[in-house]
């Protein structure tokens, strides 16, 4: 009897820890579709550099490629190039699960050659990916180390998630958010930096602007800031703006830029920064 009642409390503490289903969590068509996707894996093998969904044997990076064109190159007109090769997927770095949405690309932090890691946001602090030879293809826990997260440790096994396929899934988003264009790789001082940057202020706030900030690529110090007020936040469409930047004054050779939607009350409601690109040298 006793051992009987052992198993059926082991049974219900494994259902309610482990995220077969979730109906609770509101997704959109094409997130749910990505889910299934990845669901369809479950249980198949990790192998480098393969892509081969016969055998179920995926790479991390080909696993979450080969489900994102599995489910968008059913679209009108499919998404060409789908984060193969893509030169940007926008990486935005979180360290908080709040900032998550179901079905986003994770990354690690690592770079392509050393360290390099990514997967699928499933939910409720789990993930869907392809995780090396002796996991396989399956749901695993977010949390975790993650000795790649460039700004400290988080208490995550993920640091970024690409705000590109997001995009992808959401093509008439209900959040706000903010990025720019890769910015050139060198600026000379008497030229400054002209970035191009895209927005969308929702919900429509009046007082909503956009802090631009200049960042030591070593020390991660704030150099300068230049606010931009007269924004747009009466569209349901993505704005694009061009900012120029002065540098003069600032001694640092090596920079990335970090900029913030901020809301009327002047607290941060997206943030997007370059550093994980490369740094900008200031020449």
């Amino acid at each position: 009897m006793k051992k009987y009642i052992m198993l059926l409390l082991m049974l219900a503490m494994f259902t309610l820890s482990f995220p077969m289903a979730l109906p609770e969590i509101p997704m959109t068509e094409l997130e749910r579709d990505i889910i299934n996707t990845a669901l369809s894996m479950l249980g198949g093998t990790y192998g480098w550099g393969e892509m081969d969904p016969e055998k179920r044997t995926f790479d991390c990076w080909n696993f979450v490629t080969w489900v994102f064109h599995e489910v968008l190159d059913k679209k009108e007109g499919g998404v060409k190039h789908m984060l193969i090769g893509h030169p940007d997927p926008l990486w935005v770095y979180f360290d908080d699960i709040n900032d998550l949405r179901t079905a986003d690309v994770l990354m690690n932090g690592g770079g392509h050659t050393v360290g390099f890691h990514s997967g699928i946001y499933y939910g409720r602090g789990f993930t869907i990916e392809a995780r090396g030879g002796q996991y396989g293809i399956g749901i695993f826990r977010l949390e975790g180390f993650n000795k790649h997260a460039p700004f400290g440790e988080t208490g995550y096994r993920f640091c970024y998630y690409s705000l590109l396929a997001r995009l992808w899934l959401n093509p008439h988003p209900s959040f706000p958010y903010v990025y720019m264009d890769s910015p050139d790789s060198f600026v000379y001082y008497e030229d400054g930096a002209n970035l191009k940057i895209h927005y969308l202020a929702f919900p429509f706030n009046a007082g909503s602007r956009i802090k631009v900030s200049v960042v030591d690529y070593i020390t991660h110090e704030t150099l300068k800031e230049v606010y931009i007020d007269d924004i747009a936040i009466f569209s349901y469409k993505e704005q694009v703006i061009d900012v120029h930047v002065d540098l003069e004054g600032i001694t640092s050779s090596y920079v990335y830029f970090k900029v913030t939607l901020l809301s009327p009350s002047g607290e941060p409601v997206f943030k997007y920064d370059t550093f994980i690109l490369y740094p900008t040298e200031i020449v």
